[in-house]
């Protein structure tokens, strides 16, 4: 049966074995995006089809992974035990729009100014080329899983109501405050650097214990001030990176809202794709502990 994105895929670019062995080197860095959104366009738009495409394979041995970058091997493996594996669109992961805020706070941070990845756009092609055999066997189905998670278009502003100690029942908030590794960052000329001791550095990275090791979130501490417009309901906010060493005691504090704002995020995700699991009609499927031991 194959699948709608593929009809896109077999007459793209995107596909094109020459272009790929050559990073895409005939195409300039805005047409390479481009072709990329419309191929995001193309997702979004078929959306319906795509989930129906899922939802019609009765099967009881269907499985929703929640792995995002899924190994070609485990694949392969999964053919011995499931009907059908759906996954994440990898090359659709690769189509996020940029966001303006976003592009100049990474800038005013150091971070190294956005570059299009054009290895890993042509791995991720190679990788959807090997399983095409597996597409058209309807045994792997590929849906674009990550567009609930995407950042929003603005910077929301949120106010942290006893440090967002609340968000989560108490039990799963205390199983994440067991669970988190809290490293600090320190920046360097080209962005930041994890350390593996804690200081009082305005960076820091929030992970769990068994989960993959690549899966975090990064935090930094600004001083703001707010001032008043000629428009009633309207502010302006100036932000500025705290130095270092920040004061102690407001570190802890941002620690403890770091930890909490972070188990928010990751248990928010996790319930996200069991919902989705649940209208495709497949098995939720996990590879860390982190995350099996918390449905349990």
């Amino acid at each position: 049966m194959g699948s709608i994105t593929y009809d896109f895929l077999s007459d793209s670019v995107l596909f094109d074995s020459r272009e790929i062995d050559n990073l895409y080197k005939s195409l300039t860095d805005s047409q390479l995006e481009n072709i990329l959104n419309d191929y995001r366009s193309y997702c979004l738009s078929n959306i319906e089809d795509l989930t129906k495409e899922v939802i019609d394979n009765k099967s009881s041995l269907k499985i929703l992974s929640s792995i995002e970058e899924m190994p070609y091997e485990t694949l392969k493996q999964g053919a011995l035990y499931f009907d059908q594996f759906v996954i994440y669109d990898p090359l659709f992961q690769k189509s996020t729009p940029r966001r303006q805020a976003t592009d100049v706070m990474s800038e005013y941070l150091g971070f190294q100014k956005h570059k299009i990845d054009r290895k890993k756009i042509a791995e991720t092609a190679k990788l959807l080329k090997s399983i095409t055999p597996m597409i058209a066997a309807n045994f792997v189905k590929i849906l674009p899983l990550s567009k609930p998670f995407e950042p929003p278009k603005d910077i929301p502003l949120n106010l942290p109501i006893n440090y967002y100690a609340d968000e989560l029942p108490k039990e799963l908030m205390l199983y994440c405050r067991e669970r988190a590794i809290i490293k600090s960052m320190k920046q360097v000329e080209k962005g930041w650097q994890i350390l593996d001791e804690q200081d009082l550095t305005p960076g820091l990275f929030v992970t769990f214990q068994d989960i993959e090791s690549n899966k975090g979130m990064i935090y930094n501490y600004f001083h703001q001030e707010f001032e008043r417009t000629e428009d009633p309901n309207k502010f302006r906010v100036k932000m500025k990176l705290a130095d270092y060493p920040m004061d102690k005691n407001v570190w802890k504090t941002w620690v403890f809202q770091s930890v909490n704002s972070s188990a928010k995020a990751i248990v928010d995700k996790i319930y996200l794709e069991n919902l989705i699991a649940n209208e495709l009609k497949a098995t939720y499927l996990t590879a860390d502990l982190f995350t099996a031991n918390l449905l349990t």
